[in-house]
């Protein structure tokens, strides 16, 4: 009877070791297919166990005062980010990428506020000219810029990419 007890015991203790060494940082990610394994289990990993560290401004296009055209400069600098995107939203599936135009000035307010939008949606047609996915990308035309005294840097377009959301974690 001791005997039987004692090897139960030790296939519960086998069992529960084996079910932590599985995934030893507790990412959700087994440990034979995680390839960054010291990740905190409260940070969102992608597929391969690694964090989400992309969040936040990837790049800005300035325009010049009146203008939403893109130049043929800024497009290749556009289609160089967008391989950097492409890449984030292949290793991050649900990303979400926001790009935001601005505007500068004090003159009337609705056709400056279309400027912006009209801005921010050429932008988003070179990203998507560059492959990347429109349904990955929210639009916005946020008027006038909060930038004190610095009329050239209100007249732009930011590109963020957004928190990837954990709730898209596999486990």
């Amino acid at each position: 009877m001791r005997k039987s007890t004692y090897l139960f015991s030790a296939c519960i203790w086998l069992s529960s070791s084996l079910a932590v060494a599985a995934d030893a940082d507790n990412d959700g990610i087994h440990n034979r297919a995680d390839q960054c394994p010291q990740t905190p289990a409260a940070k969102a990993v992608n597929q391969q166990g690694c964090h989400f560290q992309h969040a936040g401004a990837l790049f800005t296009v300035h325009f010049k005062p009146g203008s939403a055209w893109v130049s043929g400069e800024q497009t290749l600098a556009i289609r160089n980010a967008a391989k950097q995107l492409n890449e984030i939203l292949r290793q991050f599936p649900g990303t979400q990428v926001a790009v935001r135009g601005f505007r500068g000035g004090s003159k009337d307010r609705s056709s400056a506020d279309d400027l912006a939008l009209m801005r921010a949606k050429n932008v988003m047609r070179q990203l998507k000219l560059s492959r990347v996915p429109a349904e990955a990308m929210q639009v916005e035309g946020l008027g006038r810029a909060a930038v004190a005294g610095d009329e050239a840097a209100a007249r732009r377009v930011d590109v963020l990419v957004l928190d990837w959301p954990p709730a898209q974690r596999k486990r």
